[in-house]
């Protein structure tokens, strides 16, 4: 948000008048222009929520620090669209844009619409994101204090990265736990995020069986006291083991007014 931006109508304005037969007829100048008119739009219509964002991205990082130090690990590893976003939020929130900027310049929607179905992309992704950010804080927040107060360390994954991340690790039909800590003299106690998850499955007789995983409800957090290495219970209803504690995260002030 360094650099200026340039006036979000007059950038419009020069978006309609290029009317792209494709994507392969784009010069260089053109490509600029709706890169600026995407990076622009985000800064135009989201200018508070980005300060807010960075101010939250800030204090996540501190606490990733905190955490790696206080458990001994090596790092925290994050899903793809959550790092990209914590690198730098407004590029990624530009990223969301990419199609709706060239079917706008082609002219197969109108300014109204362009602006429209813009806007609640960008909000989508904003608003999944923070809700991200603020879970996973919550979470490397609990972790610090574990580490801090009763000297806990990593002891699961094998390769000492506290995982935010859940992606290609259900494959072999169980549901591993993101991070096992062993706390001094008080044995061991898991975590597992956004758990259950649907596992893998190949075909209509595995999809049979995992369904009960689409359908469950799926908690922000479940904490079992244990070196607990896989939840799945198949034949349970809810399919996983009974959790020892339940943890939601709210990141909004009004969450309590809201139906959800």
């Amino acid at each position: 948000m360094s650099r200026s931006c340039k006036d979000i109508s007059e950038l419009l304005e020069a978006a309609k008048r290029i009317r792209l037969v494709d994507r392969e007829s784009v010069d260089l100048k053109t490509e600029k222009l709706l890169e600026e008119l995407r990076r622009c739009f985000v800064i135009h219509y989201f200018l508070d929520e980005l300060v807010e964002a960075r101010t939250w991205i800030k204090m996540f990082q501190n606490i990733v620090r905190k955490s790696v130090a206080a458990v001994n690990a090596k790092n925290v590893l994050l899903p793809k669209e959550f790092r990209s976003f914590v690198i730098d939020p407004l590029h990624h929130l530009s990223k969301k844009l990419f199609n709706y900027v060239y079917e706008f310049a082609r002219g197969r929607l109108d300014e109204d619409s362009f602006l429209r179905v813009a806007e609640a992309a960008v909000r989508t992704s904003l608003r999944s994101n923070l809700r991200s950010l603020y879970e996973n804080w919550v979470f490397l927040a609990l972790v610090y204090e574990l580490g801090t107060m009763y000297n806990a360390r990593i002891v699961f994954p094998e390769h000492m990265h506290i995982l935010l991340e859940r992606s290609g690790r259900q494959r072999s039909g169980g549901i591993p736990p993101n991070l096992i800590l062993a706390l001094e003299g008080r044995g061991y106690i898991s975590f597992f995020l956004e758990a259950p998850r649907p596992i893998g499955w190949g075909d209509t007789r595995d999809l049979a069986k995992s369904w009960k995983f689409y359908v469950a409800l799926r908690p922000d957090l479940l904490v079992y006291s244990g070196r607990i290495v896989d939840i799945v219970v198949p034949k349970g209803d809810p399919p996983i083991l009974q959790p020892t504690i339940i943890i939601e995260c709210k990141e909004l002030e009004d969450w309590y007014l809201r139906t959800r």
